[in-house]
């Protein structure tokens, strides 16, 4: 019986040395790295086998190889996660990673600065939440509160966010 549900490491601290200053390089930072992957959970949750589902601790262990590969951009990292994880799990279809760096070098006061990045065959699947009914495709019908739809929920999307490709071209900011 398939079952879809989600799968999250959230939180993931390190101390890495990513950024453009040299301070950042020498220094280090506080980044914290959430993953959140949209799979059928149903054979793992029928056998409480490990085989049957994601293992997440694989995940974490990628997850700090690349922490330790300094870049100048969190893109870059995340950029690196997401290929690294698709690399080993290529049947994984639908996944997120969001990269945070703490304080980050602006002229103000900023807690966190923060990039998410999305493999995903479909592309909003993970909005909000991983329902079958709920693809956020233009040509199949969604669920009415998929926030994905400014038609079907006014002020739901922000500027930058789209589940349409043709909508999202050039709204990406740094």
């Amino acid at each position: 019986m398939k079952q879809n549900g989600t799968i999250e490491l959230e939180g993931m601290e390190f101390h890495s040395f990513h950024g453009c200053l040299e301070s950042e390089r020498r220094e280090g930072n506080l980044f914290t790295v959430d993953f959140r992957a949209c799979l059928d959970l149903g054979k793992a949750a029928a056998t409480d086998s490990l085989e049957d589902t994601l293992d997440y601790g694989r995940i974490y262990d990628i997850v700090a190889g690349q922490m330790q590969i300094p870049s100048d951009l969190i893109e870059n990292v995340a950029g690196r996660i997401i290929s690294a994880i698709s690399d080993e799990f290529p049947w994984l279809d639908d996944f997120s990673v969001r990269v945070s760096k703490r304080n980050p070098p602006v002229s103000g006061r900023a807690a966190w600065s923060r990039v998410t990045l999305r493999h995903s065959g479909t592309p909003c699947h993970l909005e909000p939440s991983c329902h079958p009914d709920t693809p956020c495709h233009p040509d199949i019908p969604c669920h009415p509160d998929t926030p994905c739809h400014p038609e079907r929920s006014e002020g739901s999307v922000t500027e930058n966010q789209s589940c349409h490709p043709e909508q999202s071209e050039g709204s990406a900011g740094k």
